[in-house]
């Protein structure tokens, strides 16, 4: 019994672990560099020029990853008529974004620190061993069965 609540726990922290894995890889600033310097990434639709628009990208990704410097980078950056470049709607909602990461991110951590110290410790115990690895695949299958859904929904 607490061996199959292990393997389903396990199992429904993958996807959460998965998506905020992969948010993490995105909020970084070389990703907005990769991304704005590829061949074909589209040109602004407000005519804003690539060193422009990258600033602006790096202030609106500052603003929200715990490490960042927060809404002073928003509040600070202008547009190039000198304009403030985010509206007040668009901080307020900035702050919630930060708040949301600044909850995920750690939660991600302390879930993947569980599991390998979880693995660490049944990989000598016969009736566990098993738990971590066939919590990790029903994890991956449920991923694979969300992410159908979504597909499927969309």
């Amino acid at each position: 019994m607490i061996r199959r609540l292990l393997i389903i726990a396990i199992a429904l922290t993958i996807p959460f672990l998965l998506v905020a894995a992969n948010i993490r890889l995105v909020a970084t600033p070389w990703f907005i560099q990769f991304e704005y310097n590829r061949p074909g990434f589209p040109v602004d639709v407000y005519g804003f020029t690539l060193e422009q628009r990258t600033p602006l990208a790096l202030a609106g990704l500052s603003s929200v990853v715990p490490e960042g410097a927060g809404m002073i980078e928003l509040e600070r950056a202008k547009l190039p008529n000198g304009e403030p470049a985010f509206t007040p709607r668009e901080i307020k909602h900035m702050v919630d974004v930060r708040a949301l990461m600044a909850t995920v991110f750690p939660l991600a951590l302390i879930i993947s620190s569980v599991l390998v110290i979880l693995a660490i410790i049944f990989r000598k115990h016969p009736f566990y061993r098993a738990a971590v690895p066939q919590g990790l695949r029903a994890g991956a299958m449920l991923t694979l069965i969300l992410l159908a859904g979504l597909i499927a929904y969309i």
